[in-house]
């Protein structure tokens, strides 16, 4: 029991209680590494959730619209989720305005598809496809930001 000790104490000095003033920002290419991550876990949620609203074949009836509308709003969620996540990382602060950049665009969208949930759940055609267009917009420029800063994944829907 007494060598356990010295490991663990020497684990809490090397890694940080977090949040401390000796707590060192990461390197943009290790916010870049956590980030990825974070974004490659949910977007294999994401795929899982696009599958099945493939699943579901033409909106033939107002009861798969509703069916759409539910798995739009756990897409947000997940989008949201991954958004939280990504916030919670310590950003390198140089680069705190980029970050919050592409975070913002990744909340908007968000939003957005909160919104083209409940246009489906109104069978709201017009508003379904003006929604599926300001969320194209914003997906591709949240793209274009995330790759240019250099992440791999994050970015990529």
């Amino acid at each position: 029991m007494r060598g356990i000790v010295p490991v663990l104490v020497v684990a809490t000095v090397a890694f940080g209680c977090g949040g401390g003033p000796d707590k060192q920002a990461p390197s943009k290419a290790d916010y870049i590494a956590l980030g990825d991550v974070i974004c490659k876990n949910h977007q294999s949620r994401r795929e899982d959730l696009e599958s099945q609203t493939l699943g579901l074949g033409p909106l033939s009836s107002e009861g798969k619209a509703h069916q759409v509308a539910d798995l739009l709003r756990m897409q947000s969620d997940n989008l949201t989720a991954e958004t939280q996540e990504l916030a919670a990382l310590q950003q390198p602060p140089a680069d705190a305005g980029t970050v919050e950049s592409i975070l913002s665009l990744d909340r908007a969208k968000a939003s957005l598809t909160d919104d083209w949930a409940k246009a489906y759940d109104d069978l709201d055609t017009a508003e379904m496809r003006r929604l599926q267009i300001r969320i194209g917009v914003a997906t591709a420029k949240a793209r274009d930001r995330a790759r240019a800063y250099g992440f791999k994944v994050c970015g990529q829907d």
